[in-house]
């Protein structure tokens, strides 16, 4: 009886790596690309209303990768909130 285990060798291997690495190269580019609008926001608000000095893009982008693992991204739009009790 032949087992059902599929080798994939180098080739398969190299081929998941290219993917990984531009799965993590698009989740890199979005994350930048969200950030401008960070860096806009706070640069066009929060030192006039809080006097607090304006931010760089580079932090700005810290800043959205931060707010992000600290809440998540679990954002519904016009969906079912199954979580909420209204």
């Amino acid at each position: 009886m032949r087992n059902n285990i599929t080798f994939y060798g180098i080739g398969g291997c190299i081929t998941w790596l290219a993917t990984f690495a531009a799965m993590y190269g698009i989740w890199i580019i979005l994350s930048a690309l969200l950030a401008w609008p960070v860096s806009m926001l706070w640069n066009a608000v929060i030192p006039s209303l809080l006097g607090l000095p304006r931010i760089t893009f580079m932090q700005a982008f810290a800043l959205k990768l931060l707010v992000g693992f600290l809440f998540g991204h679990n954002l519904t739009l016009g969906g079912d909130n199954k979580g909420s009790n209204n």
